[in-house]
């Protein structure tokens, strides 16, 4: 430990660590309510991700010599 650092106390610790996790659980409270409401956009993305996908391998395979 170097000098300019105090050593922090139990109760200090334990409160800096609580906060820490009452945030986390917060943050994924929230992220799990967003996935929720919004799953139907993160599924239509995911389709027109594969089609794009599709529609790349599908040309790359027709036309070999077009790069």
């Amino acid at each position: 430990m170097s000098e300019d650092m105090k050593p922090t106390s139990m109760m200090a610790r334990l409160l800096r660590g609580s906060a820490y996790l009452f945030g986390a659980v917060i943050l994924l409270n929230l992220t799990i309510s967003m996935l929720r409401e919004l799953w139907w956009v993160f599924l239509i993305v995911g389709i027109v991700a594969i089609v794009i996908i599709g529609i790349r391998l599908w040309h790359r395979f027709r036309n070999p010599w077009d790069e």
